[in-house]
């Protein structure tokens, strides 16, 4: 059976797919597809975890280099307006 064919037979418009779910043909369709999905869940999984490690690197170095600038700027305020009495 196709993904056509199921997504035709459990989806056709105007019918939920409940309607009219043959428990047997999804659990083959499932068996055979099952190994492709988790395959592709684990490889999706990972890209996310290494996006996610290189956004909050950046953000940390982002967040350090604002932090090094306003320090920066807060001192040269300072000495700008010279010794404190």
């Amino acid at each position: 059976m196709s993904n056509n064919d199921l997504q035709r037979y459990f989806a056709t418009p105007g019918r939920k797919a409940n309607d009219r779910v043959d428990m047997t043909a999804l659990r083959s369709w499932l068996d055979i597809h099952r190994a492709r999905f988790e395959a592709e869940a684990s490889k999706l999984i990972a890209d996310l975890e290494a996006e996610w490690a290189l956004f909050t690197n950046a953000a940390a170095r982002e967040a350090g280099r604002r932090r090094r600038k306003e320090g920066q700027e807060g001192a040269v305020a300072l000495c700008r307006q010279g010794p404190l009495r």
